[in-house]
């Protein structure tokens, strides 16, 4: 995924999202008796999500806030990435 940041001066980010950080994501976890993980469901689609450039990580600057232009709805993501996230957690459960 093409970084969305775009510069004051109007020149689009050279670089791609590396990193995705859900925020404030549901997750249940089903214990066995012995404490052992069996499963684990996961509902995002409610969420935001922080992307991190590969070039400029999450383009704070000097004030160090989360830019608003690296900002995005999880149902919002690529389908692509969202069908990547959800394969993977389907094969860890």
């Amino acid at each position: 995924m093409k970084c969305p940041f775009i510069y004051a001066n109007g020149k689009q980010c050279n670089g791609y999202i590396h990193q995705i950080e859900i925020i404030k994501t549901d997750i249940c976890i089903t214990l066995d008796n012995d404490n052992n993980i069996e499963g684990f469901d996961f509902y995002p689609s409610r969420y935001h999500v922080h992307l991190y450039c590969s070039e400029k990580g999450d383009h704070s600057g000097a004030m160090r806030q989360h830019d608003e232009r690296m900002k995005i709805w999880y149902s919002d993501l690529p389908d692509s990435i969202i069908e990547n996230i959800e394969l993977f957690l389907s094969r860890e459960k």
